[in-house]
C-alpha cells in the first residue's frame, strides 16, 4: 500500500490570543503561575471567546480561554466509514469523539463544529454499566488512519453539549506512547508547517505519517535525526542544557521536556525565559498579557538563536515561531512563544518548538527523534 500522509486542516475559525492560549495551557497542565497575573476561576466553557473584559484582571475566567483546537486530522470511524476529524494529541493514551444524540423525534442534533458528529450503527460496542451514569459512554468500532487499521479502537462519546466538546471540537485522538494507534504504527512522525513563508505552499503543510518516516522531508532536513530516550511512558526526554546565541545555560540535571501537539506555545522554567527575553531589546513582562512582551519591529534575522536539549543534543527553535501573535491589546507588540512554566518541574514544548523539526514518535523503541528544519523565513 503506498504511503500517504494525515494532512493536518487549519481552523478557520482558530484565533490567535497569547493570554487565551497561555490561560488554556494553566487549565490544561493544572499548574500554579509562579509570575503575577493569572488566577483560574473554573466554569462552564464558551467556545471561540477570548480576551474579553474584566471586572480582575488576575482572574481568568471561561471567557479567557483559547476554547478552539488549531488543526484537525481526518481519520475513518466505525462501519459503515465514518469521516471524523480529530485532534491529534500526543499527550493523551485515550480517545474521544463527539456523538449525535437524539432528539425527541428521533433526528440528530447538529455538531457544535460544521461536520457531522460520529453516530453510532450496528458495528459499534458498548461497555456494560456506563450509559446512563454521569461517566462517558465507552464504544469500540473500525477506526482507519493511513498506515493504521484497528479493528476493536476504544473511545469514549461525548455529547454535543458536554464541556469536554467545547475544548477540542470533533474530539482527540491520543497518540501517547502506549496508546493503541502508536504501538500499532510503532512510529509515527509530524511536520508542522511555517505559514509565514511566502509562494511556497509545501512548507505550510502540516502533517502526520504512521507506521513510516516521509524521505521527502528528512532528505530536505539540515540535520539528521537526533534520538533522546524517553523518560517514562509519555514522550518526555532530558533536555538539561539550552543554548541562547553562544551562552549555554546549565539547567537541573533531572530536568526534563515533553512534547505537546496540542499547545502552541514553549513553557520553560523562569530562569531560562529571563536570559531568553533579556536578549531581545525592549521585551517585558506584562501581568496584565500574563507574559512576555516583545516589540514587533525587530527584524526576524536580529532575534536570538534558541537551542532546547534534546536528550545529549540541541534543537534550534525557528527565529519566527518566537513572537507567537500580534498581542492586541498592546499595538506594535508581538505574545512570547516562550512562556512561563510555572511549578511544573518540566518543559512544554508545543507549536512554537515543533514548527522547527521534522518529529519522530518512535514506540518501538521508546525514543523521540527531531531533526532541524531550515528555517525558509530567514532564506
Amino acid at each position: 500500500m503506498e504511503h500517504q500522509r494525515v494532512i493536518r486542516k487549519h481552523n478557520s475559525d482558530y484565533l490567535r490570543s497569547g493570554p487565551a492560549s497561555y490561560a488554556s495551557a494553566h487549565r490544561r497542565w493544572g499548574f500554579t503561575s509562579s509570575l503575577t497575573g493569572l488566577d483560574i476561576e473554573p466554569s462552564e466553557a464558551k467556545p471561540r471567546i477570548i480576551a474579553g473584559q474584566r471586572t480582575n484582571t488576575n482572574v481568568a475566567s471561561d471567557a479567557d480561554f483559547q476554547n478552539d483546537t488549531h488543526y484537525t486530522c481526518p481519520v475513518i470511524l466505525g462501519t459503515p466509514a465514518q469521516l471524523l476529524h480529530l485532534d491529534f494529541d500526543v499527550i493523551r493514551s485515550d480517545s474521544q469523539v463527539i456523538t449525535a444524540t437524539s432528539s425527541g423525534e428521533g433526528s440528530p442534533i447538529p455538531s457544535p463544529v460544521d461536520l457531522a458528529a460520529f453516530v453510532p450503527s450496528n458495528s459499534t460496542t458498548f461497555a456494560p454499566g456506563i450509559s446512563g451514569s454521569r461517566d462517558p459512554l465507552h464504544g469500540a468500532d473500525l477506526l482507519q488512519i493511513n498506515g493504521v487499521t484497528l479493528s476493536n479502537f476504544g473511545f469514549k462519546l461525548i455529547p454535543p453539549n458536554d464541556r469536554e466538546s467545547q475544548y477540542h471540537g470533533m474530539g482527540y485522538l491520543g497518540l501517547a506512547p502506549r496508546s493503541p494507534v502508536a504501538s500499532k504504527a510503532g512510529v509515527f512522525t509530524a511536520k508542522f508547517g511555517n505559514w509565514r513563508v511566502p509562494n511556497d505552499p509545501e512548507q505550510k503543510v502540516s502533517f502526520f505519517t504512521f507506521g513510516f518516516i516521509h524521505t521527502p522531508t528528512l532528505a530536505s532536513a539540515e540535520t539528521p535525526i537526533r534520538y533522546a530516550p524517553l523518560c517514562g511512558d509519555r514522550w518526555m526526554f532530558p533536555s538539561t542544557t539550552a543554548l541562547i546565541n553562544d551562552t549555554q545555560l546549565e539547567r537541573p540535571p533531572e530536568n526534563a521536556a515533553i512534547v505537546d501537539t496540542v499547545g502552541p506555545l514553549a513553557l520553560v522554567d523562569d530562569q531560562l525565559l529571563r536570559a531568553l527575553y533579556n536578549s531581545i531589546p525592549g521585551s517585558y513582562y506584562d501581568s496584565e498579557a500574563r507574559g512576555y512582551l516583545f516589540p514587533a519591529d525587530i527584524p526576524t534575522s536580529n532575534l536570538p538563536v534558541v537551542r532546547l536539549g534534546v536528550g545529549c543534543h540541541h534543537i534550534a527553535v525557528h527565529k519566527h515561531a518566537l513572537g507567537f501573535c500580534n498581542h492586541r491589546s498592546k499595538p506594535g507588540y508581538l505574545y512570547g512563544g516562550f512562556q512561563s512554566r510555572g511549578d511544573l518541574e518540566f518543559d512544554i514544548l508545543g507549536d512554537t518548538f515543533l514548527q522547527g523539526l521534522y518529529a519522530v514518535f518512535d514506540s518501538t523503541n521508546q525514543q523521540f527523534g527531531a531533526a532541524e528544519l531550515l528555517d525558509r523565513t530567514l532564506a
